[in-house]
């Protein structure tokens, strides 16, 4: 028979595993192209941190990233080939990648929720949506004929996580779950099950 000191110990430590795992982050890059040149004129945005909505905006306009690359985003990241850019191009295609340091595997929860707009400053319209991204992806091709015009990044292991229980590719509006995560779920019943020992006793 376990103790309660033991059991709680090792719930402390699997709560701690969790936590070490979320925050542990790998790169995130987008690639974005003119939908017909796949070479030297592609522009590609790279990004370290985890944005949190708490503390500034999560929101990119392409113009600003790679037209404007002396003004710095509070979000620490890199662009490839800015001179590249074009205000008048329509930037209609993306090569999407993401993939965790810990547990990486494609097609499940990636650490940021991704949204893709057809509009600047991340807005929204009947016309001109949005299309999600949050699973892991070791680089996948999107075409998108409306154009892209602004993104915004999330730290999908903070408050705001639109996405529960699966992750999206490509997802209208978050219309569509790409898959299903089966390690978040096994997490919970684990943790609920080691919280109901600690409660018998």
């Amino acid at each position: 028979m376990y103790s309660i000191r033991s059991l709680s110990t090792l719930l402390a430590l699997f709560l701690a595993t969790q936590v070490q795992a979320q925050e542990i982050d790998a790169n995130l890059t987008l690639t974005f192209s003119n939908g017909q040149d796949h070479g030297p004129q592609n522009i590609s945005f790279t990004m370290w941190d985890r944005p949190n909505a708490l503390y500034a905006s999560t929101c990119f306009d392409l113009a600003d990233v790679f037209g404007n690359t002396s003004t710095k985003h509070f979000w620490d990241y890199s662009v490839e080939n800015a001179q590249g850019f074009s205000p008048n191009a329509t930037w209609t295609a993306m090569t999407y990648r993401q993939l965790n340091q810990t547990d990486p595997k494609v097609g499940r929860d990636a650490a940021r929720l991704v949204k893709i707009y057809m509009a600047e400053n991340c807005t929204e319209s009947s016309y001109l949506t949005w299309d999600g991204f949050s699973c892991q992806d070791a680089g996948s091709y999107h075409f998108m004929p409306k154009g892209i015009k602004s993104f915004s990044v999330l730290d999908r292991g903070r408050y705001y996580y639109e996405d529960p229980g699966h992750c999206w590719v490509d997802a209208e509006l978050g219309q569509s779950a790409a898959s299903t995560n089966f390690k978040s779920c096994l997490a919970a019943v684990v943790g609920a099950s080691l919280a109901g020992m600690l409660l018998a006793l």
